[in-house]
Order: structure tokens, then C-alpha cells, then sequence
């Protein structure tokens, strides 16, 4: 009784390849404000997105290491590309429950039929065919397309979100999509999140879906079905690490933190 009254004290691991991670941890601390968390950014071999499956296996391998000796009682892989190429394969090694961000998704887009879905990602995530192979089980009626968008994320951690580079990039990537009248446009990697508003210029009559609100609530339902939910009352704690200097994550957290308090960020070795 002892060892489950510690655990729920015990804060929330996350971990991206890089600064994409924190929409999904900004969605978790408005679901959950009482838990504690920690973040892990591997910005010295960000982005995933363009590795190798090895290389991505061994990358999350080393991340989900870390956290563990954080003594953590959850974890939340923030990365599309992580959940998608390396979680599938290691996640029966780990000690604690494990969420990515693909799932929740499905499970969100699931309760429809005879869609028309697009989804955009890395090019790791989009080869993979995490997503793809997932929707055709969930909803096997459903037309899919999906586009590699590898130029996104380096232009969204310059900052330039509104810029008309960015959205001469957008309107590239998305114009094959225009023709399909989709029903819902999936976000697939966390990055994304910060140019929805540019995205949906072109797509204005798509619902598009980010990972953040469905990973939040699937991380709630988790530790309340296990009796995990941090009792305490006030405000949780965040701690932030990540592999190179912190210097630029925590100004690049400023942008995707907005109302809350910006990253003060630790480097560490994995």
C-alpha cells in the first residue's frame, strides 16, 4: 500500500528528439497540472526523422534509459518518429507503461467512417507506415495519403512560423492534397502544432488533429485506471533536460510554451 501511495508521486517521463515534445508536455500540463514531469530533448542528434531504423531504435533506447533512472512512474514518447519506427519494437523491455503519440490518435479518429485522412510527417514517420497500416485495420473503408515533410521542422525551430518561406514550403507539400477533400488532416509530428494556422489556410474545410489533446487524456485514463493520478494539490513541477546546450531549446521553448513558464533546461550525456 506504501509502494502505490510513492508512486503517484512519482513525475511523468517525456521524451523527443528534440523541442517538438513540448506541445504534447503544454497539453499534459493543462490535463494534469498536478503531476510532476520530466523532459527530455535530445537536441544533439535531433531529428530522427531522417535516421535510420537502427539508429532511431538505438536513439530511444538511450532516451527511455535516462528517464528510467529519473525513477519515473510513466512514459510519454513525444516523437511521431519514435513511436512509430522504435517503440513497436522495445516497448516490452520496459519496466513502466509507455505511451506514444500514434495510438491515441487512432484511437480519437476510430469512432468515424469512410474517411478521407491526410497525414503529414517525417519522412522515418511516413515510411514507416505506423499511421497508414493502423488506420486501414481501425477503419478499413478509409482512402489515406500521406506526405513526407521534411523541411518543416528545421523551419519551425528557426522561428519562422509566419514566415513567407514557410508558407511557400506549406503550400508545396499540401498541394497534392487539395483534390482529396479530406475529412481529417493528421499533425504527425509534435512541431506541426505551431504552424496549424498556416496549415489550415489551405485545408480551411479539414478538421486537422495534433497528438497533444489525445495523448493528454490517454495519459489521464492510464493513471486513473491504475490508481496513479498525483493526489496533491498544488501546481506540479517540470523538470527540462536535453544533449546539447540549452541556450537555444530554451528560446525555442518560448514559442512553443507561450503562456507557460519557458524551459530553463539542463545538458546531460546519454
Amino acid at each position: 500500500m506504501l509502494k502505490k501511495k510513492l508512486l503517484k508521486f512519482l513525475p511523468i517521463g517525456i521524451f523527443d528528439s528534440g523541442v517538438g515534445g513540448l506541445t504534447v508536455i503544454k497539453s499534459l500540463i493543462k490535463e494534469l497540472p498536478h503531476e510532476n514531469f520530466i523532459y527530455l530533448g535530445d537536441t544533439a542528434r535531433a531529428p530522427y526523422g531522417s535516421r535510420s531504423a537502427n539508429t532511431i531504435e538505438k536513439y530511444t533506447e538511450e532516451d527511455i534509459n535516462f528517464l528510467l533512472k529519473q525513477s519515473i512512474k510513466l512514459i510519454v514518447c513525444a516523437c511521431n518518429t519514435a513511436s512509430a519506427v522504435a517503440l513497436p519494437k522495445i516497448v516490452s523491455k520496459i519496466p513502466v507503461p509507455v505511451i506514444g503519440v500514434i495510438d491515441p490518435m487512432i484511437k480519437v479518429i476510430k469512432a468515424n467512417r469512410n474517411l478521407t485522412i491526410g497525414i503529414l510527417g517525417t519522412r522515418a514517420t511516413i515510411n514507416s507506415k505506423a499511421y497508414q497500416n493502423k488506420l486501414k485495420k481501425a477503419l478499413p473503408s478509409s482512402k489515406i495519403f500521406n506526405i513526407a515533410c521534411p523541411l518543416l521542422v528545421p523551419l519551425i525551430e528557426e522561428g519562422w512560423l509566419n514566415s513567407s518561406v514557410t508558407r511557400a514550403v506549406i503550400r508545396q507539400y499540401l498541394t497534392p492534397l487539395l483534390k482529396q477533400q479530406l475529412n481529417i488532416l493528421i499533425l504527425g509530428c509534435t512541431h506541426y502544432p505551431l504552424i496549424r494556422k498556416q496549415i489550415s489556410k489551405f485545408l480551411p474545410e479539414t478538421l486537422i488533429l495534433d497528438s497533444g489533446t489525445a495523448v493528454s487524456k490517454a495519459v489521464e485514463q492510464l493513471l486513473a485506471a491504475k490508481d496513479l493520478l498525483n493526489p496533491q494539490k498544488q501546481k506540479g513541477k517540470i523538470k527540462f533536460f536535453v544533449t546539447d546546450s540549452p541556450a537555444q531549446f530554451n528560446q525555442v521553448s518560448k514559442v512553443f510554451l507561450s503562456d507557460l513558464s519557458s524551459a530553463r533546461a539542463k545538458q546531460v550525456r546519454l
